[in-house]
């Protein structure tokens, strides 16, 4: 009887995610909390305009998810703070995909901060130098928006809007303010 209060207990005091997207986000190497920071606070903004919660959880084996509608586990690869000796990308790296099966979208996403920050740091000045880091978390949440777009909205195709062009360009990705198109934002709503 003690064990059964004890563990109402835990389960009372555990907060409830009313969420309708989740992530379980899953990093090669340790973050940097101004990266990881930026880059949730971006995530919240862009979906919070198409009326949907979102939350990342980098602890996903021991947190309680709720019921979100749309769970995507996501894979950072490479290293997700932002160094000066970043050197610009000369190639085209992709910077984040879901997987697919037999042509089918898949809730696991890889996303390669690597190719993020080299994306972002030929354009980067002076004084966005010092805020390295939460320019990459702000980057890395619009890369990540674009694929749960894919996701949530069953759209294989690109478009050229802002953020779900083929190839998302580093002016977009530091911009100060990006954000859906109204076409897309309504697939959003409507998908949620």
């Amino acid at each position: 009887m003690r064990m059964a209060l004890l563990l109402a207990g835990l389960c009372l005091s555990t907060p409830v995610s009313h969420a309708q997207i989740a992530l379980l986000a899953a990093f090669e190497h340790p973050c940097g909390s101004a990266s990881t920071e930026a880059m949730g606070r971006e995530l919240i903004r862009l979906f919070a305009l198409a009326g949907s919660e979102i939350a990342v959880h980098q602890d996903a084996p021991k947190v309680y998810l709720g019921s979100p509608r749309h769970v995507l586990y996501v894979a950072f690869t490479g290293r997700c703070e932002f160094t000066v000796q970043i050197a610009p990308r000369t190639s085209q790296r992709v910077l984040a995909r879901l997987a697919t099966v037999d042509g089918k979208l898949q809730p696991l996403m890889t996303v390669d901060c690597d190719a993020v920050a080299e994306t972002i740091a030929s354009h980067m000045a002076g004084g966005d130098l010092k805020r390295g880091d939460e320019l990459l978390g702000r980057a890395l949440g619009r890369v990540i928006a674009h694929e749960i777009f894919h996701w949530v909205a069953h759209q294989v195709n690109h478009n050229h809007s802002e953020l779900f062009s083929e190839a998302m360009s580093a002016r977009t990705l530091l911009a100060d303010h990006a954000t859906f198109d109204p076409g897309e934002l309504q697939l959003l709503r409507v998908n949620r």
